[in-house]
């Protein structure tokens, strides 16, 4: 059972991670996830956090007398490549993969491609070699976490999709019924 949720967007409004043409990253999610907030004001089992340093919101999660079961962020893709596209869901541990399944679930009803869900862990070609990465906010969580993006600001389409209020109110519904599932 769940007793808390941490909800958060991804990236501060300093460092606000994917910005494309008037598509700023942080700005999206931190707008979502207010309207997200707005639907949860009288649930007590969901927290939420804004503009916070990686490392403090970390440390806020994983301290014990928070009581936070699940740690979730919202972010959204870019990619070199502008034919990137679709919904994927990270994770870490393997109940964050839980997680990560009923929200991947949820957000293909958008009817983006399925990207899948991902084990925090991805590589990079850095001067010709292959160079490992993790995430750091889903690794250094104590409680499972995982990281939503439903789409690709880079991407032709989703861009334009995501410009749209209609648009935002559907992914807006379907964070909500994830979020909603996990809590009953």
């Amino acid at each position: 059972m769940i007793n808390k949720i941490f909800f958060s967007p991804g990236h501060t409004a300093n460092k606000p991670g994917a910005i494309v043409e008037d598509l700023n990253e942080y700005q999206i999610a931190y707008t979502l996830t207010r309207a997200i907030e707005q639907h949860f004001v009288s649930e007590k089992r969901i927290v939420f956090g804004y503009n916070q340093p990686l490392k403090n919101k970390i440390e806020w999660i994983n301290d014990r007398r928070n009581r936070i079961d699940l740690a979730i962020e919202l972010h959204f893709n870019a990619a070199y490549q502008e034919k990137a596209s679709g919904t994927e869901v990270w994770y870490w541990s393997e109940k964050g993969k839980t997680f990560a399944e009923i929200f991947q679930k949820q957000l293909l009803e958008l009817q983006g491609i399925d990207r899948g869900i991902k084990k925090g862990v991805y590589w990079r070609l850095i001067k010709g070699k292959k160079v490992w990465f993790t995430l750091a906010f889903l690794r250094q969580t104590i409680p499972p976490a995982i990281i939503l993006e439903p789409l690709f600001l880079t991407h032709l389409f989703e861009a334009a999709a995501i410009r749209s209020s209609a648009f935002q109110g559907r992914l807006i519904k379907v964070i909500e019924q994830g979020l909603g599932e996990i809590l009953a």
